[in-house]
């Protein structure tokens, strides 16, 4: 998962290793690296399970509330959790239905879909560099300034 989560067939790494001096420790930067991507996607799933857990355990009072005779058979909290929301969007539907419970929830979800935008358009540039940094050792692209390929 680390590794995948890295995208090294797009070259950004690649294209960012080649600016580093040529005496640079490239063991320690990758095993660096790698454990900080590792504790963070940890971290997150974390985070995720815990707001799983918690939404589970109102639903599953909110049943008890409802139903008072036969709680039993119409409420399980095994039942919650399994209905929780699976996918690749699941820290989308996860982190906006913890947001709607915070105080001031509207400028938090400002501020988490900022920070969204901010996270793709950061991979985008690493993406596009490590297009650019090809099409930049190609003799035919160096009499250009990168701002005009780049925009192109």
């Amino acid at each position: 998962q680390v590794f995948y989560s890295f995208g090294l067939a797009f070259g950004s790494l690649i294209a960012f290793g080649s600016y580093n001096p040529p005496k640079n420790n490239c063991v320690r930067d990758v095993i660096l690296v790698s454990v900080c991507n590792a504790l963070t996607a940890i971290y997150a799933s974390a985070v995720i399970f815990a707001i799983l857990g918690f939404k589970a355990m109102v639903n599953y009072d909110r049943c008890l509330d409802t139903h008072k005779d036969g709680a039993e058979q119409f409420c399980s909290i095994e039942k919650e959790l399994s209905s929780a929301a699976e996918g690749t969007g699941l820290a989308f539907i996860v982190f906006t239905q913890a947001i709607v419970e915070l105080p001031g929830a509207p400028f938090w979800a400002v501020i988490f879909f900022l920070m969204l935008l901010a996270l793709g358009l950061g991979s985008q540039i690493g993406i596009m560099e490590g297009m650019l940094c090809t099409i930049f050792d190609i003799d035919c692209f160096k009499k250009y300034q990168k701002p005009y390929i780049t925009g192109v």
